[in-house]
């Protein structure tokens, strides 16, 4: 006689969060999403996987990487540049906002290709499906992961910023440059030049640096570990300029990849560091010598 096992239950997937919850420190963190949930990138070679990342990263930060590799050729010596003042405001602004501009039409342009080729929404990106058509019970759940990944994003930044104090006390660095801001009036003005490229900075950096460096490496099915590298090595080639200090840099470029691996939200990791832009020009206005920190 033949015997038939039970077929098995079929298999259902859920948000996160609807599992036990979390007990003591880590309420803190914000609810994994299930990997079933995630986008599932078409696989790709390494090599290739690399070549689209290494082009990106050169398009949108080439630019910035010259100008650190000329700078420390000259001598590794950034001076102040004079703050802008209502007579030389839009000639001081408008090249900037110009350039971001560019960034931003090819970081767009850069998603959509990343996700054409590897068959996925750009919104995929951004955000898991299950985030965009939560209702309900789910949605609660959703707001709740969002807030997480946005605060432990903005506490990382905030950590990389006091870091990067202390390291600049221990080891002073001449390559910094920036404004020369000596009154609130001078801070303000610097403020309001920088206002709209301090939104498109966080959204150009971590959809480059984070979103599509972890879809592309997942795509090429590199480790972890590797992942986390190559990631940060991104993040401090292009803030190289602060010297020393910038290896305060480094828990915040590991966070920031770990928050976006565990739960594949782009949106609350780039509005913290919108949020931290802003934060942080309205602490110069508010007492212009945190800027010559």
């Amino acid at each position: 006689m033949t015997t038939h096992s039970p077929a098995p239950a079929p298999r259902t997937t859920t948000a996160p969060g609807t599992e036990d919850p979390p007990r003591g420190w880590q309420r803190l963190l914000p609810d994994p999403t299930p990997a079933d949930l995630l986008p599932q990138a078409r696989p790709m070679p390494a090599w290739a996987a690399y070549a689209a990342f290494l082009l990106i990263y050169v398009l949108v930060f080439g630019y910035p990487l010259l100008g650190i590799v000329m700078g420390y050729l000259a001598g590794g010596t950034a001076p102040l540049t004079p703050a802008p003042d209502a007579d030389t405001f839009w000639q001081s602004a408008l090249p900037g906002w110009i350039m971001h501009v560019v960034l931003l039409a090819i970081t767009g342009l850069s998603a959509w290709l990343v996700a054409w080729r590897r068959r996925l929404r750009v919104t995929d990106l951004f955000a898991p499906a299950w985030v965009r058509t939560a209702t309900g019970a789910e949605r609660t759940r959703s707001r709740r992961q969002g807030r997480r990944v946005f605060a432990l994003a903005l506490a990382g930044l905030v950590v990389w910023m006091v870091g990067g104090w202390v390291l600049a006390a221990v080891v002073p660095s001449a390559m910094a440059g920036g404004f020369a801001i000596d009154t609130r009036a001078d801070a303000a003005w610097t403020a309001a030049m920088l206002g709209p490229t301090q939104i498109t900075t966080a959204l150009v950096e971590e959809v480059v640096v984070v979103a599509l460096l972890v879809v592309v490496l997942g795509a090429a099915r590199r480790p972890a570990a590797e992942v986390y590298t190559v990631a940060v090595v991104a993040k401090l080639a292009y803030h190289a300029y602060y010297g020393f200090p910038v290896l305060a840099m480094v828990p915040a470029a590991v966070l920031m990849v770990w928050l976006y691996r565990r739960t594949g939200r782009a949106w609350p990791i780039i509005t913290a560091h919108a949020a931290y832009n802003v934060g942080y020009s309205a602490l110069i206005i508010a007492w212009p010598p945190v800027a010559a920190l």
